[in-house]
């Protein structure tokens, strides 16, 4: 929450990536934080349901990272009705993930997204060659990174 910048690449080890998304292709990439950005990821995988090559982009702002401006949950909030019109989806609200979750399956085949918001960090999350299971699961994989440790 109190952190600018993340390395988002480093919140889920390649073992446990490869375990959600099948064999990775090439090594976790991130950029630098930036305004409203605390980090962001791309792994990139082998699609074993089609043989195929699979992305999954991870992109995470958190307070800290957003100080001007509403709320990362407002923004959640008022971003909703904007994403389901360009995605041409019904958002889908997962159960028992972060403080709300929200999937998009595209009419594109293999195209999913999700918006994970939890206590004060928000993560978009984009899947192109992977079926949604495999992106809800990598979210909850996230979601278990952010939980307080005891």
């Amino acid at each position: 929450d109190e952190v600018a910048g993340v390395d988002v690449c480093g919140l889920i080890s390649t073992v446990e990536a490869e375990h959600i998304l099948g064999p990775i292709k090439s090594a976790a990439r991130g950029a630098a934080s930036g305004p409203g950005i605390a980090g962001d990821c791309t792994w990139t995988f082998e699609a074993l349901a089609t043989s195929g090559q699979g992305t999954l982009y991870a992109m995470m702002s958190t307070r800290a990272s957003s100080p001007h401006g509403p709320s990362l949950d407002q923004f959640f909030e008022i971003s909703q009705p904007e994403i389901e019109a360009s995605l041409g989806a019904t958002p889908w609200e997962m159960e028992d993930l972060g403080d709300k979750a929200f999937l998009y399956q595209t009419r594109q085949p293999d195209h999913s997204e999700m918006w994970l918001l939890q206590s004060e960090t928000l993560f978009m999350l984009r899947m192109m060659g992977g079926s949604a299971a495999q992106l809800e699961e990598f979210a909850r994989a996230l979601s278990r990174e952010l939980e307080p440790k005891e």
